[in-house]
């Protein structure tokens, strides 16, 4: 992500929809953190251990996908590659 800073994502349902975003990662232990940032980091670690970590404490690095385009995808007439943002 540092080489080339740019992520697309695919949601293969219908309709289908391809995300394209610039990723954004954020270390716990960054003492230059943003408050927004750092809440962002301690809400993803919380959420990953309620579900993964049965009651430990992580610090992992967490990622903000900021969005600049919003394409469907969708096998239709009104998809097929449509940018919507």
């Amino acid at each position: 992500m540092l080489a080339n800073p740019v992520a697309s994502a695919s949601f293969l349902a219908f309709p289908a929809f391809e995300i394209r975003a610039v990723p954004q990662l954020l270390h716990p232990d960054n003492p230059n953190l943003s408050q927004y940032e750092a809440l962002a980091v301690d809400w993803t670690n919380s959420v990953h251990d309620l579900a993964h970590a049965a009651g430990r404490s992580s610090r992992h690095i967490t990622c903000i996908y900021h969005v600049v385009e919003l394409y469907d995808d969708s096998p239709s007439a009104a998809g097929r590659g449509k940018r919507l943002l």
